[in-house]
């Protein structure tokens, strides 16, 4: 709902005025400048964010995987954009996944230089699709909730078959699909924390590794961004298993 009015006070009370309610579109919501004050939201330009993002697809230089992605892209877009990356453990807010996403791009782009023997089409075309399931698995209308399906199957397994399914489409030789897909199944890093397999791969490998480190960072900053000036160190952290030092002196 859209609410105007004004604040006022009648006999030392407090008594505000109601001039206009009206009911919002989706479309009018996700056009106000005021919804990210409103819900949890990431703290970066969304715009900003998929422009950077984009820029690392465009990088694949691989023809059937830059294809495999962008058909993937194209196909979850819009909720891709504003999708949480969590409910609650890690980028769990609006944008929260692109803002996740971008992120392992922009630091596997910047590690590839010391690892060679990563494939660097391979590894970023299975780090922009490793959380593509979450699409699918969260329900995102303003609140952060699992669908039927996505607990049901998971967004490991959901992701699994949204990539298959645009790797054959866009013709990907069954050697690299079956090493992109192993990036998705593996990428949770251990099979209590939800990965189908063991990472196997040298690109398996180097996203897990990448994603477990962005979503404990992405933890971090959060619990700094919410501190409280007067504690010295954080509430606990689960998925930290530990509380953060919110002062350095």
């Amino acid at each position: 709902l859209y609410i105007k009015g004004y604040t006022d006070f009648y006999q030392g009370k407090f008594s505000p005025s109601l001039i206009k309610v009206k009911s919002l579109t989706n479309e009018e919501i996700a056009k106000g400048k005021w919804l990210q004050k409103l819900i949890p939201s990431s703290p970066e330009d969304c715009d900003k964010l998929w422009d950077t993002l984009q820029k690392h697809i465009n990088n694949i230089e691989h023809v059937e995987l830059k294809k495999t992605v962008k058909r993937v892209m194209e196909e979850v877009g819009e909720n891709f954009r504003f999708g949480s990356a969590a409910i609650s453990m890690h980028h769990a807010y609006r944008h929260g996944l692109l803002e996740h996403t971008t992120h392992m791009a922009s630091i596997a782009d910047a590690l590839f230089p010391i690892y060679p023997e990563v494939n660097k089409d391979l590894a970023m075309a299975g780090i922009i699709l490793h959380d593509i399931g979450k699409v699918i698995e969260y329900e995102n209308n303003y609140t952060i909730k699992k669908t039927r399906i996505g607990s049901l199957q998971g967004h490991v397994v959901l992701g699994y078959r949204i990539t298959r399914k645009a790797a054959l489409q866009s013709n990907l030789e069954a050697n690299l699909c079956e090493q992109l897909e192993h990036i998705i199944l593996s990428h949770q890093g251990e099979m209590q924390w939800g990965a189908a397999v063991i990472a196997a791969t040298p690109e398996a490998i180097f996203v897990a590794m990448i994603d477990n480190f962005d979503a404990k960072m992405g933890m971090v900053q959060k619990v700094l961004r919410d501190k409280e000036s007067k504690d010295e160190f954080s509430y606990y952290i689960e998925g930290l298993q530990t509380k953060i030092l919110t002062k350095s002196s």
